[in-house]
C-alpha cells in the first residue's frame, strides 16, 4: 500500500476492494481434497491462548503486581500457599486479567481480592 501512495484509512479500504480480488485469484488454488480437515477448537481456552502473558512473584501477604496495580490473590485454606510462588498474569484480548498458578500436579486459577 506504501508503493500506492495509500496514506488514509479511507484509501486503505478503497484501495483493498481492488487489491483483495486479484490476490485471491493469483494465489488461489484448489485444495486436493474438498472435505475439511481442520482441528474443532472444541476444549481449548482460546481466551488464554491469545492472551499477554507474563510472570511475576508474589509476595509474602499473596500480593501480584502487574501494570502498576497491586492485586491482592484469594487463597482458600485448602488450597496451596502462594506466597513466593511465581504466578502467571494473563491479560486477555477483552481487557480481563487472569492469574494462574502451575505446580507439579495442579494448575490453579486464582481470583484477585
Amino acid at each position: 500500500m506504501r508503493w500506492d501512495n495509500v496514506r488514509s484509512l479511507e484509501e486503505a479500504n478503497a484501495y483493498l476492494e481492488t487489491f483483495l480480488p486479484k490476490h485471491i485469484e493469483r494465489f488461489m488454488v484448489e485444495p486436493v481434497h474438498a472435505w475439511n480437515l481442520h482441528s474443532p477448537g472444541k476444549g481449548f481456552d482460546l481466551d488464554a491462548i491469545f492472551s499477554v502473558k507474563v510472570i511475576r512473584k508474589a509476595s509474602n501477604d499473596n500480593v501480584v503486581r502487574f501494570d502498576n496495580v497491586h492485586y491482592q490473590l484469594l487463597v482458600d485454606k485448602n488450597d496451596t500457599n502462594l506466597r513466593r510462588k511465581w504466578i502467571t498474569v494473563e491479560k486477555r484480548l477483552n481487557g480481563n486479567i487472569k492469574f494462574r498458578y502451575v505446580c507439579k500436579h495442579h494448575n490453579y486459577m486464582i481470583k484477585p481480592h
